[in-house]
């Protein structure tokens, strides 16, 4: 998730008109203000949206697992395959769980000030760095486990299906937890930038309430 230049550029001009919310400013600036929030709800609409579509994503990927859980469940009566479908549900469900978690309260900000939409921006770029610490723990975890469930299996043929496969296979368990992590870092770097960029222009923003009200 990042924001543009142009967004940027679009808070600083509405912060600029929102500072003088105090009670002795002119009509005009009341008009000012007035105009201003419509924009900052758009602004922050784009955030909310962003957050919909990655929302979206994660159901859809829950849903492949599940479905991979079950297809692993129902091939065979084996127990190592019922560990591993079960343990793949068990992790769905702690991703999913801490999701809904990580994005409660972001959803609106507390308040129709221009301040209070870009508060909520700042706070969804913390919660974006939550998630990638979670999403590295979570993938290393994931990779631990999935490592010591191939040894435990290891000398036993519970998936023949896969023997089967040709070799380019192969690099599937490989490269996935590799462009997982890439990702990862990516929106971590990305999430970075922006949050410092948005924290930059809210100082700026209460620097020049103090000393209009100073």
């Amino acid at each position: 998730m990042t924001i543009k230049d142009t967004e940027l550029e679009s808070w600083r001009s509405l912060w600029s008109s929102d500072d003088g919310s105090s009670a002795g400013r002119s009509d005009a600036g009341s008009e000012t203000r007035r105009a201003a929030i419509p924009d900052a709800r758009r602004i922050a609409a784009m955030g909310r949206r962003r957050l919909v579509r990655r929302m979206a994503v994660e159901v859809v990927m829950a849903v492949v697992w599940i479905a991979v859980a079950v297809l692993l469940i129902r091939l065979r009566p084996d127990p190592a395959l019922m560990v591993l479908g079960a343990g793949i549900v068990a992790f769905v469900a702690v991703a999913c769980a801490f999701s809904v978690w990580n994005s409660a309260g972001i959803w609106q900000p507390a308040g129709d000030s221009v301040r209070d939409f870009v508060l909520i921006a700042v706070e969804r770029c913390h919660r974006d760095l939550r998630a990638v610490r979670f999403g590295l723990w979570f993938a290393a975890v994931e990779t631990a486990l999935l490592v010591a469930w191939l040894v435990w299996t290891s000398g036993r043929d519970v998936l023949p299906e896969i023997s089967r496969l040709p070799d380019g296979w192969l690099v599937l368990p490989v490269a996935a937890p590799a462009v997982i992590v890439a990702w990862l870092l990516l929106l971590r770097r990305r999430a970075r930038v922006e949050l410092a960029a948005l924290e930059g222009v809210r100082r700026q923003f209460e620097d020049d309430w103090a000393a209009s009200t100073g």
